[in-house]
């Protein structure tokens, strides 16, 4: 490929037969080298000079969290508030000692005519004398052992009043049962007891 020589112009000086580039060719070439740069920055995975507002955004705002992620502090919770009121309902609503039902009889003189029984759901008491033997439903019922005795709290309704009684029922033939109050006052069982269930 030969070159043409450069012809002198008007004034003397020379020039080529193809023109020097102008400023917009010059402006072209910038941009399209400013596209291959970028283009060659995104095939290399190049991080951009400036973050962009929407990248800003998604680093300062946290993704959300799933909907079972937002659940699961809510049913553990659940499930600790119902093994904690399974364990207090198990605790409070204990069996009735099957030494405790029947009727019961003392020999102090200022209770000897009263009437005393137990059922698997009610105390049946009477004043004595010619007074009704009135029934009450058992509400509550908690029992612990300790040794050949069994410590009992009983709740019953009595006319829509919650009465609470505390007593020591102590194995043997007869079983004995002693109330907190009035100390020392000692209870046997008959031998012949009321029904399961009566009451």
């Amino acid at each position: 490929m030969t070159s043409r020589a450069r012809e002198p112009g008007p004034s003397g000086e020379t020039r080529s037969d193809e023109a020097e580039p102008d400023e917009e060719v010059a402006k072209l070439r910038a941009t399209e080298l400013r596209e291959f740069l970028t283009q060659v920055g995104n095939f290399m995975d190049l991080p951009p000079k400036k973050p962009t507002r929407l990248a800003l955004t998604a680093i300062a705002e946290p993704a959300p969290r799933s909907v079972a992620a937002r659940m699961l502090p809510i049913v553990a919770v659940a499930l600790i508030v119902v093994a904690l009121g399974g364990a207090v309902w198990t605790r409070r609503q204990s069996p009735m000692p099957a030494a405790l039902i029947g009727e019961w009889m003392t020999s102090h003189p200022r209770y000897a005519d009263r009437h005393l029984a137990f059922s698997d759901t009610a105390v049946l008491l009477g004043a004595g004398g010619t007074a009704p033997i009135v029934s009450h439903r058992i509400t509550k019922l908690r029992t612990a052992a300790r040794g050949d005795t069994i410590l009992v709290t009983l709740t019953y309704d009595e006319g829509g009043e919650q009465t609470e009684l505390h007593a020591a029922l102590i194995d043997g033939e007869p079983a004995r049962l002693l109330f907190e109050r009035p100390t020392g006052l000692v209870w046997r069982r008959r031998t012949t007891a009321i029904s399961r269930g009566g009451g």
